[in-house]
């Protein structure tokens, strides 16, 4: 059976000879991925707040330490800062008195926090995942799902325009109502990134240390808090949920062919965000196979879910 994440699908569409680096030899970057670890680090943090228990800094500056030995500055100030963040998160959606037209934290019960879900496309196809929650409205009386995120998008509407159609979120809701658990929709909690810069050459200042920088990010948040945290809740029929299961079930045709007649390039993804792809070198030297040796290597395909999930 082929089992695969909403990541690594995405992977294979966006590159199929990136998927094959990630999922088929199951290579690890050496380069630090400063937003996707931030963001990570933010997840985490509120991963803790809604199980009501304690963050294990130590635990979670290991497991990147460990993977990026040489970035170990960078790790400690974003995971400084995604704790910051996700204090003033919290404190504004404690607060809320319900005129902005979105449910406080006291509203949201959480009944699952990342909980594994796995959907059986057919007998042969299976997407898995961990939803960052499962939630009760108990104003409404009715069950959410629960989808953190953090962007950096300057175009805000067509970023949530987008979140109406997220497949993963279909076969999720797919999965719940697979289990006879109800639920009505989603509920995106949108962390929006400032769009500051750490100011440099200036005639008069010196340059912006990192400590004053992030300092300065997160006294943004904390002064204008209902502009960077939204809640924004998206409803879906059933006929959007069919359309992403016929989405979901061609996308996996697409990836029995790659594994059939092998993984293309696409190389109007080798910049992305104006960085190459960390899979470059080895990507475009195939004759020196010894560069791939400089990565680290997993031993599962896919890092987020457990073993059991992936069986």
């Amino acid at each position: 059976m082929r089992i695969e994440s909403n990541s690594s699908i995405n992977t294979a569409l966006e590159c199929p000879k990136k998927y094959q680096f990630k999922y088929i030899h199951k290579v690890e970057s050496p380069v630090y991925p400063h937003a996707a670890a931030y963001g990570t680090f933010v997840h985490y943090f509120k991963e803790c707040e809604h199980k009501g228990v304690d963050p294990d800094r130590t635990a979670i500056f290991r497991e990147y330490i460990d993977k990026y030995p040489e970035y170990e500055d960078d790790i400690q100030w974003d995971i400084w800062l995604a704790e910051k963040v996700s204090y003033q998160h919290k404190r504004f959606w404690d607060n809320v008195d319900g005129t902005i037209g979105s449910p406080s934290n006291d509203v949201l019960e959480f009944k699952d926090v990342e909980g594994e879900w796995g959907f059986n496309i057919d007998h042969e196809h299976k997407q898995v995942g961990k939803r960052d929650g499962y939630v009760y409205h108990k104003d409404i009386e009715k069950f959410f799902l629960y989808e953190l995120k953090t962007s950096g998008t300057t175009n805000r509407e067509a970023y949530k325009h987008k979140l109406e159609n997220d497949s993963q979120i279909d076969v999720n809701i797919l999965a719940i109502q697979e289990d006879k658990q109800p639920v009505s929709g989603v509920f995106y909690d949108i962390i929006w990134k400032p769009a500051i810069r750490i100011k440099t050459g200036r005639k008069k200042l010196p340059d912006e240390t990192r400590d004053e920088f992030y300092n300065r990010i997160v006294d943004t948040y904390a002064s204008e808090p209902r502009k960077y945290f939204e809640r924004l809740p998206v409803l879906r029929t059933q006929a959007a949920l069919i359309h992403g299961y016929t989405d979901l079930s061609q996308k996996f045709k697409l990836m029995d062919a790659m594994s059939e007649h092998g993984y293309p390039r696409n190389t109007g993804a080798c910049l992305n965000f104006n960085k190459l792809c960390t899979f470059f070198d080895v990507c475009t030297q195939p004759d020196s196979p010894d560069l791939l040796k400089q990565y680290n290597r997993r031993h599962k395909k896919l890092p987020e879910i457990t073993e059991e999930g992936q069986q």
